[in-house]
């Protein structure tokens, strides 16, 4: 590229021109063409000290522009509180007109809950994605397998921090209804119904109701595998979901080949190797850990999910035996619930006693060996 040593030296350059005529051009063009050199100069001028000095040069006032301070646009969220954009309260009569279904693949919502065969309830966004790889990968990218996720309640009550920090209840419904939609459509669900009970009514003054809803899904659905939290959980609506899978299940005339309590807050490596249900959830690890990643607003909430339960199922994996090489990568654990559906008096205290006798058992037997 050619570099002008000067202005006065480029512009005199200019001054005599070849002349395609011979003859030489005007004053008033001369002094066209010397303004436009004159201006190049100028312009090659600041790009130059721009190189060496950006931040100054960007910083500096020109002669003919005043310093100011530039003035702020009014401070606004992407995120707006708006209505679900996909309903289905009304439509299977559900008590809460806010719930939804939401079916990844376009299909219709009756038939993507018809064709499920690994049905997931859950209390809140996240707790699937944390709980259920065994149910998820089942179902992934298979044609006659398909996995339906139920969030129970509305995440209004999370956790919020960083991006989340000031956003009301409402927005974190639609931040956390977004990031279980988006869930779906990575994990490929045939839906996810989101029922949008808080947790305090689903603990206290809702039961009744959410109970009926439960057995209107199971009867839509007829699962062969059903998934919900364990009896033994230690977060209080956990438990309260559980119990009300487990009495809505011993309503409806379906019984699954399955019926499987799994961990989310509290783990189940205690339980007797012969008593809890063991599952190989190695395949697709970046897709399963991915699934958790997804829900940002927990995360940035101060709680990683996503490393927890990815290494959860690790440790469950390299822990599970002391003698052998690990053959698998990760495992699920979770209790086998189809004896309270086979004795429907089988009380939950009861059902929970036989495997603390168990435990304390097995304890008591290693340790009367010396």
């Amino acid at each position: 590229m050619l570099r002008p040593r000067s202005e006065a030296c480029f512009s005199a350059t200019l001054k005599h021109p070849p002349s395609a005529t011979g003859r030489a051009p005007g004053p008033g063009l001369r002094r066209k063409v010397s303004n436009i050199a004159a201006f190049l100069v100028r312009l090659w001028v600041q790009h130059h000290a721009a190189l060496k000095h950006p931040r100054a040069t960007a910083t500096a006032p020109t002669p003919h522009q005043p310093q100011s301070t530039p003035r702020k646009p009014p401070p606004t969220k992407r995120l707006q509180p708006r209505p679900a954009r996909i309903s289905g309260g009304m439509e299977f009569g559900w008590h809460k007109p806010a719930a939804e279904v939401f079916v990844p693949s376009g299909i219709g919502r009756r038939e993507a809950l018809q064709r499920t065969t690994h049905l997931a309830i859950g209390a809140h966004p996240d707790d699937l994605e944390i709980m259920c790889w065994d149910g998820i990968l089942a179902a992934f990218r298979k044609e006659d397998q398909w996995f339906t996720g139920v969030t129970v309640t509305n995440g209004s009550g999370s956790p919020r921090g960083e991006t989340y920090a000031d956003f009301s209840d409402q927005e974190m419904v639609e931040v956390r209804l977004r990031e279980q939609r988006a869930a779906a459509m990575v994990g490929e669900y045939s839906a996810q119904v989101s029922l949008m009970y808080s947790s305090a009514e689903v603990r206290e003054n809702k039961r009744v109701e959410f109970v009926e809803d439960l057995v209107k899904l199971l009867e839509s659905t007829t699962p062969e595998v059903l998934y919900t939290h364990n009896l033994v959980d230690k977060h209080r609506t956990h438990i309260a979901i559980a119990t009300c899978v487990v009495e809505a299940a011993r309503r409806v005339g379906h019984r699954p080949k399955k019926f499987l309590g799994c961990e989310v807050w509290r783990g189940l490596d205690w339980i007797p190797d012969s008593r809890k249900v063991v599952m190989d959830v190695s395949a697709h690890s970046g897709l399963t850990h991915s699934l958790v990643g997804l829900y940002d607003s927990q995360i940035t909430g101060g709680k990683r999910y996503e490393l927890a339960t990815g290494g959860r199922k690790r440790a469950n994996a390299t822990f599970f035996d002391a003698y052998q090489s690990d053959s698998v990568t990760h495992l699920e654990y979770a209790l086998d619930m189809l004896p309270l559906l086979d004795d429907p008096s089988l009380s939950f205290r009861d059902y929970v006693r036989s495997y603390l006798d168990h435990f304390q058992n097995d304890i008591y037997q290693a340790l009367d060996q010396y």
